[in-house]
């Protein structure tokens, strides 16, 4: 494409401004399904062509899902109102937001989403345009609302809502904050029936986060939660939402941070100091999610404690506590079984998926009680989760497709490569495109050699017992049938993966088997060095 046509803009010394400017403005586009290159193309498309799925769909909407693109879009829908930690910015400058998080979905879970930017700020009016737009859609992500607004619109939304609805600021960050809080009680061995929780913050997320928990056995009395004011209790009149925590007696923030097994926190910045993380109970557990400056820093919690386990909302510290995890794969499963909502039921099953992914992790322990935000493996882990636990509840209008691991494949992984797709059986051009990568790095392509796309969710099975070669764009690591690399410093070759260092595949000698990466994600390198171990 010549970028040189677009309108030109001036280069800033910010590198976000730079990153949505150029070369066009924005994160994402549409892009065409269908062939659209002849008369009879153009025939199809519009009219006369489309008189037969309408008619199909009149008969019954159900139909929408099977001739329409609704069984995989999403809607991102924002007021403006709480943007991350921006505040009340309007649904204008909330628009960046919204697009990245389309990205997101199409990039992490093969979802087409398109981000709404609305002028309506009270509750029956959002909740009104919500299920007006809902014929179209196959499901929408709540994003920013502020609460309690958002509280009322959620209920509302779900009372009527016949497509999966979720509010990404509650229940996104209560089935992530969820799963690090209980592989963090797992790992320090407290009862999570009696542990003492200190929250700071009474925000959407955070009563969703506290409600989740109770939910999962945490005692309502054994929560202190504090907001702008102070300690919500008794004596205080709030809405009925924060009201659930209202506790007897009043304290101050250092008087309930002594002897807490567990403080949350998604506030605002620097609220903690050394004589708060002094004072907890033995392996305290501190999340402290405000962005983007934590109640604390973890480096400072660590230096203070070191026998606690500390995260955060960030990606420069240990244990990131982050949305992404959640999101992107819990519609892909309410998508794939045509959930008529996201119930109770699936976001616990989302949150067990969640923790059992990373108990299996090499590297599960107190720095590590979250899989990464980019693990190959949450997509199949996670969604199948959902889905089963969509048809279990009864709110599944559909079974999983068949063979779902390559269908999420097809669906993740093909949209990476311009929605081409490279099949399990190579031929014509997709098979001189492997043997033109493969010859770049002067290996010789045997024709005996059978070609299929690298699968992540399989890998350990795939790699067990056999030997190799691993491939990436500037050099070749070979493998024994015992998983030891060839290379005197493997944690060099993982430091080294970057854009310019992708895994391009695995020549695999025993299977006469090509494995083929058919996406550009270098973090993928690292998750093939594992399996090997």
């Amino acid at each position: 494409m010549d970028y040189s046509l677009f309108r030109k803009f001036k280069k800033s010394d910010n590198e976000g401004l730079n990153y949505h400017s150029f070369p066009m403005p924005g994160k994402i586009a549409v892009a065409l399904t269908k062939p659209l290159k002849k008369a009879a193309d153009f025939g199809l498309a519009y009219t006369p062509g489309v008189a037969e799925p309408c008619k199909k769909i009149h008969e019954d909407v159900k139909y929408a899902f099977d001739y329409t693109a609704k069984w995989n879009t999403v809607a991102v829908v924002s007021d403006g109102s709480a943007v991350l930690g921006l505040g009340n910015i309007g649904p204008e400058a909330s628009k960046p937001v919204m697009e990245g998080k389309s990205a997101l979905f199409k990039y992490l879970s093969g979802i087409d989403s398109f981000d709404l930017e609305v002028n309506a700020h009270d509750a029956d009016s959002l909740s009104n345009l919500i299920l007006n737009i809902t014929p179209g859609l196959g499901g929408i992500n709540l994003e920013d609302v502020a609460a309690p607004i958002c509280f009322d619109v959620d209920k509302q939304v779900r009372a009527k809502a016949e497509i999966p609805f979720f509010h990404d600021d509650q229940n996104g960050t209560s089935i992530v904050a969820a799963a690090a809080v209980f592989n963090s009680v797992h790992l320090t061995n407290k009862d999570i029936s009696k542990v003492k929780i200190v929250c700071n913050g009474a925000g959407a997320a955070a009563i969703a986060v506290l409600n989740f928990l109770v939910h999962l056995g945490v005692s309502v009395s054994n929560c202190s939660v504090f907001d702008s004011k102070g300690m919500i209790h008794k004596g205080r009149p709030v809405d009925a939402y924060r009201g659930k925590y209202a506790q007897d007696k009043e304290l101050t923030l250092r008087e309930a941070m002594k002897g807490a097994d567990i403080f949350i926190g998604l506030s605002v910045g620097n609220v903690l100091d050394e004589d708060h993380i002094k004072s907890m109970s033995e392996n305290p557990i501190v999340f402290a999610m405000a962005n983007p400056v934590p109640e604390i820093l973890p480096s400072k919690v660590k230096a203070i404690r070191s026998d606690a386990i500390v995260g955060s909302g960030r990606s420069d510290f240990e244990n990131q506590v982050n949305n992404v995890l959640c999101f992107p794969f819990i519609f892909r499963g309410a998508l794939d079984v045509r959930a008529k909502e996201v119930n109770l039921a699936m976001q616990k099953a989302c949150c067990s998926a969640l923790c059992e992914l990373a108990r299996d992790m090499d590297e599960f322990g107190k720095a590590n009680v979250l899989p990464g935000a980019f693990d190959p493996l949450l997509i199949y882990k996670l969604s199948k989760a959902v889905a089963d636990a969509a048809i279990e509840s009864g709110v599944a209008s559909c079974d999983l497709p068949e063979s779902y691991s390559d269908y999420l494949d097809y669906l993740v992984y093909g949209s990476v490569l311009e929605n081409v797709y490279l099949p399990k059986s190579f031929e014509g051009d997709d098979f001189n495109y492997v043997k033109k990568i493969f010859a770049f790095k002067g290996i010789e392509q045997k024709s005996s050699f059978s070609m299929k796309p690298l699968n992540f969710s399989n890998l350990k099975e795939d790699l067990k017992g056999k030997s190799g070669e691993i491939v990436f764009d500037s050099f070749n690591v070979s493998f024994g049938s015992n998983g030891d690399l060839q290379t005197s410093s493997p944690e060099k070759v993982i430091e080294g993966l970057s854009e310019k260092n992708q895994l391009l595949g695995v020549i695999l000698e025993e299977d006469k088997t090509v494995l083929f990466n058919t996406e550009n994600r270098p973090w993928f390198g690292v998750k093939l060095f594992s399996s090997l171990k």
